[in-house]
């Protein structure tokens, strides 16, 4: 499953990172967390695991 997450979580950052809605990642570093602004809304994809993803 963990695999399955990072896969999707390269996938899905590719995608948002050319998205003027991609929200920084520096602060949510900090929170261990994968959260994006996409379409005016926040998506939490999962809880990092591995800091080593960023």
């Amino acid at each position: 499953m963990q695999a399955f997450k990072i896969v999707f979580f390269s996938l899905y950052t590719l995608k948002i990172a050319t998205s003027v809605n991609f929200f920084s990642i520096s602060l949510i570093y900090k929170a261990k967390m994968t959260i994006f602004c996409y379409k005016k809304e926040f998506i939490v994809l999962f809880k990092m695991q591995d800091k080593t993803l960023f």
